[in-house]
């Protein structure tokens, strides 16, 4: 992907699946941080104590193709994707990054209809409060 042009961006938020320990985050992050930079991936997760936050950035085909795998992942359940395609904005972020929000920071993205067409601002802006490494 050319580093110029406008990434394609999937923004989504999911719920930690019942039953699943806390130790199933740390595996998602070891797998991710070295995963993703190999597919040519950027973005940021956050966890807020039951929902992760993703925004994945890349080619459409590596992001899509990630995003497939982590709808069919038993750990997460309740997907919803707030936004996929491209913004025109560049990349948010030079590698992949994870983090934590405060409890519930990332619920009204899952719940409330009219944050949808602003997710994508909504959720950088949240980054920006959130504890990220």
């Amino acid at each position: 992907m050319n580093d110029t042009a406008p990434p394609y961006q999937m923004l989504y938020v999911s719920r930690l699946a019942p039953g699943m320990p806390y130790g199933v985050i740390n595996d998602i992050v070891t797998v991710s941080r070295r995963a993703n930079p190999e597919r040519g991936i950027t973005g940021v997760l956050l966890f807020d104590g039951e929902r992760f936050g993703q925004l994945l950035e890349g080619s459409e085909a590596a992001v899509t193709a990630l995003m497939t795998r982590i709808s069919a992942d038993p750990r997460h359940t309740d997907i919803v994707t707030l936004f996929s395609g491209v913004s025109g904005s560049p990349r948010h972020t030079r590698a992949w990054r994870s983090g934590y929000c405060e409890p519930h920071q990332l619920e009204p993205l899952a719940h409330d209809i009219t944050l949808r067409s602003a997710a994508l601002a909504v959720f950088v802006a949240l980054v920006e409060s959130a504890d990220v490494e």
